[in-house]
């Protein structure tokens, strides 16, 4: 069987398919950044059980047309489902969940989750809303009493604490509308932002930006595939006008063609590319002498490659895998971790191999 996702996306759908036994047909956004469902719809056959998409898209926050979906939906045939995410849906506004498609009784699973708007990340709660054939299919497989009782209340609780969310949400529009001003006025690029969290093209290879932010203390992340994009999450105005300060900072070498500064932690850069086909660089940065180990693991946590096991001195690193696993056999497609330990710090990333 197998089942179509997009990418770039949120990699849990694909990832948990693999590693349960389906093969993933991954799919491309479209030039605007949203989820190509006709693309999608291409890649259907026999065999196809699950469609899976994230409304709002996760990391390019982007979502698709709700008549595009519809019509997707409903021409699907019968023996394929559609999981729809929505994980960032109370950001978009004024828009139809995919509950109404339950509803109408379309055959369609929505994933929901208290960890985004309603503030309760540490609770790991969330539920799923579908036909009851699907979700029936689902109990044998499920495991109970998972969830503890103060994570069931407090979500008891905050499904109706309106002002919260709405509070949230007025903050994270409050805080995009100000950063998007802010790329306007240093000329960079940015994707228009439905979540609470956005992309924004730094103009150069972004992993050194996210290498200088986190040393001043601001966390943000990159990856996807998409080199020059750091992914930022919206806080409070304070920590937005910081991060902004910062991020221009950083800049400013480069717009007079200098060089950024060195990393002055330990680095485990982003794979490139990634997804990759017939290999992909993975390049590290260490502060000092340590003993260093890049290991490759698959999706079940088993070692498949080890790239380097020992004293690395200080500096920059470029390593290359070619698929290839420690018995000199081709590796399948699929996720993939690549762990870097050196001295006592350790840094975990997951790239995608496509064949």
């Amino acid at each position: 069987k197998n089942v179509v996702v997009p990418s770039p996306s949120y990699g849990q759908f694909g990832s948990d398919s693999s590693r349960n036994g389906a093969s993933v047909r991954y799919v491309d956004l479209d030039e605007n950044h949203r989820v190509d469902l006709e693309a999608m719809a291409n890649q259907i056959d026999d065999y196809t059980t699950a469609v899976c998409i994230t409304n709002p898209n996760n990391p390019t926050a982007t979502v698709v047309n709700p008549g595009d979906l519809i019509d997707f939906i409903t021409l699907l045939p019968d023996h394929v489902v559609t999981i729809i995410d929505e994980a960032y849906y109370d950001y978009i506004g004024d828009y139809q969940s995919a509950v109404d498609y339950v509803r109408q009784g379309y055959d369609v699973v929505v994933v929901k989750t208290f960890s985004k708007v309603y503030g309760l990340a540490g609770a790991r709660i969330g539920y799923a809303v579908g036909p009851s054939d699907r979700i029936g299919s689902m109990n044998p497989l499920r495991m109970f009493a998972m969830i503890p009782r103060m994570s069931l209340e407090a979500a008891r609780a905050a499904v109706y604490d309106y002002q919260h969310v709405a509070d949230s949400v007025e903050l994270a529009n409050q805080t995009k509308e100000y950063c998007f001003s802010e790329f306007n006025s240093m000329d960079l690029e940015y994707i228009p932002s439905m979540a609470s969290f956005f992309m924004v093209d730094v103009g150069t290879n972004a992993d050194p930006v996210r290498s200088a932010l986190a040393s001043r203390g601001i966390l943000v992340r990159t990856g996807w595939g998409m080199s020059h994009h750091l992914r930022v999450s919206t806080g409070t105005m304070d920590e937005m006008i910081d991060f902004i300060a910062a991020l221009d900072e950083i800049l400013t070498p480069l717009r007079a063609g200098e060089d950024l500064p060195k990393p002055t932690m330990t680095e485990l850069y982003q794979a490139y590319p990634n997804p990759f086909n017939s290999s992909t660089q993975l390049r590290i940065h260490i502060p000092r002498i340590s003993q260093t180990k890049l290991e490759i693991f698959d999706i079940q946590g088993r070692l498949v490659k080890t790239l380097v096991d020992r004293n690395l001195g200080a500096g920059e690193y470029s390593f290359r895998w070619n698929g290839i696993n420690h018995s000199g056999q081709a590796v399948s497609s699929g996720s993939y971790f690549y762990r870097l330990i050196s001295g006592e710090d350790t840094i975990t990333r997951r790239m995608m191999l496509l064949k």
